[in-house]
């Protein structure tokens, strides 16, 4: 059971820690988040991959200010605040202790210096350590080979390898799913 109230965004601090700092996403970012999100070789891996305007991504942000089981964070390198990725946990599910982890994206010019990796590892130890998850779970396409590597990496496993996806779209989808209680070795607070 997740504790009796998640943490209130206006009062959560900065996760910090192995050369990076995950803070929440703020209006102030959106300029420099669309542009990540609206890059070819970025979007094509969302599950709704059109290009978006402003307005869309200060619709999408806006509603999910609102929703206090979504925490949307900006991944800087912690020496220099410098903001070089994105990373997000939602959809958390108070009575089943899960959540959906994912829209992650690595600056362009980011990609493969274990940035998004390390990031995703602090998130989940988030979810796990202070949320009290027992499991996180994410859906990515078949053909992005990368990123299956990378969840793999940092202990996902497939799972209902039949189950639609959530979005509709007909291009081949892999569930994969990280348990608290499969050797998730939580940092100290």
């Amino acid at each position: 059971m997740l504790p009796a109230l998640l943490p209130p965004k206006e009062t959560l601090p900065a996760i910090a820690g192995d050369g990076i700092t995950l803070r929440l996403l703020t209006a102030d970012d959106l300029s420099l988040t669309l542009s990540w999100r609206n890059c070819d070789e970025i979007r094509r891996w969302f599950k709704h991959n059109d290009v978006l305007t402003m307005h869309e991504h200060q619709q999408w942000f806006d509603k999910h200010l609102l929703d206090n089981k979504a925490y949307l964070f900006i991944v800087e390198r912690s020496e220099a605040s410098v903001p070089v990725g994105q990373v997000s946990i939602y959809n958390i599910d108070c009575e089943a202790s899960e959540a959906e982890v994912g829209r992650f994206i690595a600056a362009p010019g980011e990609s493969g210096k274990g940035i998004i990796r390390n990031a995703i590892l602090k998130l989940v130890d988030f979810g796990f350590r202070e949320l009290e998850l027992k499991r996180v779970f994410l859906e990515v396409y078949r053909d992005n080979l990368r990123a299956i590597r990378l969840y793999e990496s940092v202990g996902f496993n497939e799972i209902a390898p039949d189950r639609p996806t959530t979005c509709g779209n007909v291009r081949p989808v892999m569930f994969m799913e990280r348990l608290a209680s499969a050797g998730w070795k939580v940092t100290p607070p």
